[in-house]
């Protein structure tokens, strides 16, 4: 599950996509310091994008398409900003 992932200290990619995840995207996903890649597209994922999100600041690649995410976008996003060069959102 994603709050299985969001536990890993390490992790530097969460390349899940299709994989019929459903839930929350957790907070504690967006915690690690080392986290460079976040591919959830094509799941069932449903919510707000965490706040946390400010906390990945190595984030380069963030897709969470085709899922049902709601709301807007987390003010903490521009933190992420310098090294994303990746975003899909809708």
């Amino acid at each position: 599950t994603l709050d299985d992932l969001a536990r890993a200290p390490n992790l530097q990619k969460v390349l899940a996509a299709a994989n019929q995840l459903s839930g929350t995207i957790p907070p504690a996903l967006f915690e690690g310091e080392k986290l460079r890649q976040v591919v959830l597209s094509q799941n069932r994922i449903s919510g707000a994008i965490p706040e946390t999100i400010e906390k990945a600041v190595r984030l380069e690649k963030l897709r969470l398409n085709e899922n049902r995410i709601q709301g807007g976008l987390p003010v903490g996003l521009s933190a992420i900003l310098p090294n994303l060069t990746e975003l899909q959102l809708h």
